[in-house]
């Protein structure tokens, strides 16, 4: 639930969006700067990609970000701090929403923040509908269903985390792989018999949603999750005052993808990005609603 690393959070007088952002997504592994084709062995894949899967980045992600202002993130740690002690929603609400409205630059620029996520989205999905659509996976490759089988749950999960978003010396990709890994324990525990090689289109769409909460949670804490820490009580109530957080987060997410299914948006390989970036769009503008 979150992660054991403390941060003092992205500091004020540098972009919100840091350029590597835009940079490792229209030009990945510094090999091809396409970015709707990747090659064998870049990221967002390790493997052949199914064609059309990547849409071009908005070109707004490769126009320079905002600077964050001074204190970008005073609102929401004071908001923050009150729920800690106090366990009121309305603080936590707040909290959130100072977030997004100063701390990312409102929903607008925290889309380009979570440009990563929307792709590491797109690579899941791909991950998961290739374990599930070729008998022999990709042989030779991370996701090798010939050496994958009767490997444990944990050896499959670690696997598709590998192939979906291989580490770059970044925190971003630290995040990812760290929700990616959630999710998918989510989705075993909510659904115990689920099948990884064979997850159905609507498990598929409960990983997805579930990887987009957890990494909007894990950026949150990174960056203000001290807020919490420090004024809570206790280390229990801490625990406790985070896992509202996060609870609040994924019902706000889940609220979001309802919504998209619901005006007739189906979640596909061609379309995994653009959905997501809607989503996040979506979750972000309803977190910025309660900064009057």
């Amino acid at each position: 639930m979150g992660t054991s690393k403390s941060s003092s959070g992205s500091p004020s007088s540098v972009p919100i969006v840091p350029p590597w952002v835009s940079q490792n997504l229209s030009n990945p592994n510094n090999a091809s700067s396409d970015a709707s084709a990747p090659k064998a062995g870049q990221w967002p894949f390790e493997q052949p990609l199914i064609p059309g899967a990547y849409p071009p980045l908005n070109p707004k992600l490769n126009t320079p970000s905002p600077i964050a202002p001074e204190g970008r993130f005073r609102a929401a740690r004071s908001q923050l701090g009150r729920f800690a002690r106090s366990g009121d929603s309305e603080y936590l609400k707040r909290g959130v929403g100072g977030y997004t409205k100063s701390g990312l630059g409102g929903k607008k620029q925290a889309i380009r923040r979570f440009a990563g996520t929307a792709h590491t989205a797109g690579a899941l999905y791909g991950a998961l509908s290739l374990l599930s659509s070729t008998p022999s996976g990709q042989q030779g490759q991370l996701l090798d269903r010939m050496v994958l089988a009767g490997k444990s749950a944990e050896d499959v999960i670690s696997a598709i985390v590998d192939a979906t978003r291989p580490m770059d010396g970044t925190q971003d990709a630290e995040s990812n792989r760290a929700s990616l890994n959630d999710a998918l324990v989510e989705l075993l525990e909510a659904q115990p018999e689920a099948d990884l090689f064979n997850l159905t289109d609507l498990q598929k769409e409960l990983v997805i949603e579930r990887f987009i909460a957890c990494d909007i949670f894990r950026r949150f804490i990174l960056d203000v999750g001290n807020a919490i820490r420090s004024k809570a009580s206790s280390a229990t109530i801490a625990a406790s005052r985070l896992k509202e957080v996060k609870d609040y987060v994924r019902e706000v997410v889940s609220a979001s993808f309802r919504k998209l299914k619901e005006s007739g948006k189906t979640l596909g390989q061609a379309n995994v990005v653009t959905i997501v970036r809607s989503l996040l769009e979506d979750s972000f503008g309803v977190f910025e609603e309660y900064i009057k």
